[in-house]
């Protein structure tokens, strides 16, 4: 077996279990690997050395999102985030095919994972957040429901996009959604939002165009894509005059992440509601915060600095 039939193996193997986004993520970051060894090469002759100089040249990358469909190359160099994300992905794929029976020896066992930042992850900022919000007010109906319902559910794109009228629960605020690792199975997971969001859903929903497709989010064609999704947050912030790019729809959800812990939530409480599999995952994305953020921390929740004044010793006046 070469490696592009091994990669197809692997990502048909996904087919019904995950969802159709998370097998493009993986797809993606594997024919990287694909082009790097040659797809016909034969599984047995790759190498822990071939995949060590994989890592290096990923490492080595001077421009982000490369022939990516909706997103422009820019200059930059991959993450720490997204390079593990590529080493990791390698490392899956080679476990599976000795789980297989296609390879007796895995390689990539010893393929070691680069470090990631310890750069706080904030989002998309408070002021720039208000920013966009005030335009998608002047805007559609659908922008500004589409907007608040990012913004508050801190829900993925592809839960967005495959957001259906049934789904919906705007009384009590809440609403169910498939992502990752939630497809072919008819399952989800909730997220929830206040007034103001069901008062837009409601607004986009009276106005929304009659259509057999009952997914939430329509553009020209039916169904918002993700790329869709994308698209709109970028005319926003160009119509807010922004120029950076800290407004795609993914910052939303970590703001909405930082702004919880931010606000006394428990890494466990926030894990669940962004649907992470484990707390370890979620304290690996927001367990790291600013110097100022700590001080504000220990301001806020140590018993020295909240609640107790400590008294001056008997006999002991202030220092002179």
């Amino acid at each position: 077996m070469n490696v592009q039939e091994a990669v197809n193996r692997f990502l048909l193997s996904m087919q019904g279990v995950r969802s159709p986004a998370t097998i493009v993520w993986y797809r993606n970051r594997l024919s990287s690997l694909v082009a790097f060894v040659g797809p016909g090469t034969q599984l047995e002759r790759v190498t822990l050395e071939d995949l060590r100089r994989w890592r290096a040249v990923l490492s080595e990358r001077n421009v982000r999102w490369g022939g990516h469909s909706s997103r422009p190359a820019v200059a930059g160099g991959l993450s720490s985030w997204t390079l593990y994300s590529y080493i990791k992905t390698a490392r899956v794929l080679f476990r599976w095919l000795v789980a297989e029976g296609a390879l007796q020896r895995n390689v990539a066992d010893r393929l070691e994972l680069p470090r990631r930042s310890k750069i706080p992850r904030r989002g998309v900022d408070d002021k720039v957040a208000d920013a966009i919000i005030a335009v998608a007010r002047q805007g559609c109906e659908r922008d500004l429901a589409l907007t608040l319902f990012v913004a508050e559910s801190a829900c993925r794109v592809c839960g967005v996009v495959g957001l259906r009228i049934g789904d919906l629960d705007l009384e009590n605020g809440s609403a169910m959604v498939r992502e990752k690792g939630w497809g072919g199975h008819g399952l989800g997971r909730s997220v929830f939002f206040g007034k103001e969001t069901a008062k837009a859903i409601r607004a986009w929903l009276k106005v929304r165009p009659v259509s057999e497709d009952d997914h939430v989010f329509l553009g020209e064609r039916g169904a918002l894509k993700e790329s869709g999704v994308y698209q709109m947050f970028k005319r926003l912030a160009r119509r807010a005059g922004i120029d950076s790019n800290g407004w795609n729809p993914h910052a939303w959800r970590h703001a909405a992440a930082r702004s919880m812990l931010n606000n006394g939530a428990s890494l466990a409480h926030v894990s669940q509601i962004l649907g992470h599999s484990s707390v370890e995952i979620t304290a690996a994305f927001y367990g790291t915060f600013a110097t100022c953020e700590l001080q504000d921390a220990h301001q806020r929740y140590s018993r020295y600095t909240t609640t107790l004044e400590l008294p001056a010793e008997a006999g002991h006046g202030p220092a002179k």
